[in-house]
């Protein structure tokens, strides 16, 4: 293939490696495959100081300082995608707002090939997150608080989605919601499933000490109050049972505060964001895996938990590609439900029935079937 035919794609994230989060993991695939196939790529990211472990990277990404006031780092974000897009065929962002605003406009205004993947609802999680509503997504948009609460946002995702090629979502119970709510046309929403790192080949048994780990932001729609309650009740039932909750975000420090008044000890860690690397150590370790957000989004998280044949207590709602057993379910407002769960997944026979379960009947979507699309979608 000549050099003046290969494929120039520009990646816009608000997140990339080493950072953990789905727009962060999915970029850096998705930069691999078209390296693989002998196209060309750029990352355009937020980002701080990398870790001195970081591992380097075959193609350019430009990251543009966290540090920097909101207004400030939005303008140099864009102004450093307008000097990227001169060179680029494709713009692909892979969010509706902080990548996903001025990549539309740069794409629309260099009349680029534009494509978004979404992943969750920013609108939603502002507002859940600054603790103004407390109920789940689907509710939410049928009250019609989207409107209400974030006018102009909502306007401009409205103006990302209607300016793109293609919509990427990653779960079929979105493609309803944009139609509906954004009105996005069915022809130019694709739907390119969160795959499994792995397909594990055999069910975990459970430890002796069995860990719970929970990785993600620290916001208030992740409901970490209410784990770190439930967790005090099922420590109670077996004292050897352990909590691990990794990440950052605002409700860090109140958190990491409230856990402390539970006197729990040891059975309770706290970590800041680790690479991914030592996040993958702390996952082969865990005996189960919680993600207990109001509403999840299909998360990367859970996925990971599962290639390792680790048992998901998960909040209903969750648009999970993977089909989980009714005990790894709960209402995410019942407190009660979740320490039935959680409390009864750590008795070793049931353990056992639900972790074999979930090996057996998992699908088996890889990453190679989402490069696969997506090298189909971008022409590679």
């Amino acid at each position: 293939m000549s050099t003046h035919s290969r494929k120039k794609i520009l990646l816009a994230t608000g997140i990339f490696y080493p950072d953990v989060g789905g727009p962060a993991v999915h970029a850096r695939h998705i930069a691999e495959e078209i390296v693989a196939h002998d196209g060309q790529v750029r990352v355009i990211a937020y980002g701080g100081v990398l870790p001195p472990d970081t591992v380097a990277l075959p193609y350019t990404v430009t990251r543009i300082t966290r540090t920097l006031p909101a207004l400030l780092r939005w303008a140099l974000y864009s102004v450093t995608l307008l000097r990227h897009a001169f060179w680029a065929d494709t713009v692909y962002a892979f969010d509706v707002s902080a990548a996903g605003v001025p990549a539309a406009c740069i794409a629309t205004l260099m009349r680029k090939k534009f494509l978004v993947r979404v992943g969750g609802d920013p609108i939603w999680e502002r507002v859940v997150e600054r603790g103004e509503r407390f109920l789940p997504l689907d509710e939410y948009y049928a009250r019609g608080y989207y409107r209400q609460d974030k006018p102009l946002l909502f306007l401009l995702i409205r103006f990302v989605l209607s300016r793109a090629d293609i919509v990427v979502i990653c779960l079929e119970m979105f493609s309803d919601f944009y139609i509906r709510y954004f009105g996005v046309s069915s022809e130019r929403i694709l739907v390119i499933p969160n795959p499994l790192p792995a397909i594990p080949q055999e069910s975990k048994t459970l430890s002796f000490s069995p860990l719970t780990l929970y990785a993600g932001r620290f916001v208030t729609y992740k409901n970490l109050p209410l784990v770190l309650r439930v967790f005090a009740r099922v420590h109670a039932q077996y004292p050897k049972s352990r909590l691990l909750l990794v990440g950052e975000g605002p409700e860090f420090e109140s958190v990491s505060a409230f856990a402390k008044t539970l006197n729990l000890g040891e059975a309770v860690r706290i970590l800041p964001a680790v690479p991914h690397e030592q996040l993958t150590q702390f996952q082969r370790e865990a005996s189960l895996a919680l993600a207990p957000a109001l509403t999840e989004f299909n998360p990367n998280f859970a996925l990971e938990a599962l290639s390792y044949g680790t048992p998901v207590i998960i909040s209903r709602g969750n648009g999970l590609t993977v089909r989980l057993p009714e005990e790894c379910l709960f209402d995410p407002t019942d407190e009660d439900e979740l320490y039935k769960r959680w409390s009864a997944l750590l008795d070793p026979a049931v353990y056992q029935r639900v972790a074999r379960n979930i090996v057996q009947s998992i699908p088996h979507h890889t990453w190679d079937e989402v490069e696969e699309a997506h090298a189909k979608l971008l022409g590679l």
